[in-house]
């Protein structure tokens, strides 16, 4: 563990303010598990300070640059940087276990779990996520659920660009509700390891009424989409629980980026997404995304 981390868990919990930008009463923390994701990694750790969250990330042993830039957070929102031992079969369950084991050892109020490719934030403008938790913690919830607005590429990613800033077009993935539950209450028991990080599960889960968004940019070019899902071996203990299915046999001629249910925002950071037609499976998959509109 990092000798800053170490540091404040010894000492006394303090009641300022987690970053300069969160003033909130509760104090909330973001935790990450990421491999190889310098596209996205600065992206993710300016957005998730801005909406108020200290961080941590779990490096599986990068070799693209991703950890070291990420240290160059450390002090600046960033708490600690950790680090596993890549394994050639990747195991969902085993990262989400070591996102729950972290969160278990911070004196945070709050924590989410986060992938690298995601921006999450609460559905109003100016709102954050430490406040949204507050408000949840006062009305006696311990969960959080995201809705899920998958984007896709309408214009080529230069080197060095956010997909954050640069991509407007997305569907609403809705295959279900209360899909998302990525926001939990320190000491309430809940957890999502055997979920594949989806549904929390315990003896009391309280949801909040209130939805958060959660941006997910898997994709930054069909290329990329395809290297990233088909050059992973996923643990066949994970796939018997019926997960990574989406991703097992992805072929390019499937994926369709001109499909009716997509829908495009005014700007880059408008939070006034469309809602009407949600969809239940993604672009990659064989066979048309349209469901009937919702109402």
């Amino acid at each position: 563990m990092h000798r800053y981390l170490e540091k404040r868990l010894r000492g006394k919990r303090s009641t300022a303010p987690a970053t300069a930008t969160s003033p909130s009463a509760v104090r909330a923390a973001a935790v990450v598990v990421l491999r190889n994701e310098i596209t996205h990694i600065d992206g993710l750790i300016r957005y998730l300070i801005l909406e108020g969250l200290d961080v941590v990330v779990i490096d599986n042993q990068s070799d693209d640059g991703s950890a070291e830039r990420v240290r160059e957070w450390l002090g600046r929102g960033v708490l600690d940087v950790q680090e596993q031992p890549f394994a050639p079969i990747w195991s969902m369950r085993n990262a989400l276990r070591w996102k729950f084991e972290v969160a278990a050892e911070l004196e945070h109020d709050w924590f989410v779990h986060v992938d690298a490719d995601e921006w999450l934030h609460p559905s109003c403008p100016g709102d954050r996520l430490v406040d949204l938790f507050a408000r949840a913690e006062a009305a006696g919830a311990n969960a959080v659920n995201f809705e899920d607005f998958t984007f896709v590429p309408d214009e080529p990613l230069e080197p060095g660009a956010d997909p954050r800033e640069r991509f407007r077009s997305y569907y609403y993935f809705a295959p279900a509700q209360n899909r998302m539950m990525r926001a939990w209450r320190q000491g309430s028991g809940l957890s999502s390891i055997e979920t594949g990080g989806h549904v929390l599960y315990g003896e009391h889960v309280r949801v909040h009424t209130e939805n958060a968004v959660l941006r997910h940019y898997p994709l930054l070019s069909p290329e990329h989409l395809h290297t990233k899902y088909q050059a992973r071996h996923y643990d066949p203990a994970n796939i018997k629980r019926g997960w990574h299915h989406d991703r097992i046999g992805l072929r390019i001629e499937d994926l369709s980026l001109d499909d009716p249910a997509i829908r495009r925002l005014s700007r880059w950071d408008s939070r006034e997404f469309d809602r009407s037609v949600p969809v239940n499976r993604h672009i990659w998959q064989p066979g048309e995304l349209t469901l009937t509109p919702a109402g």
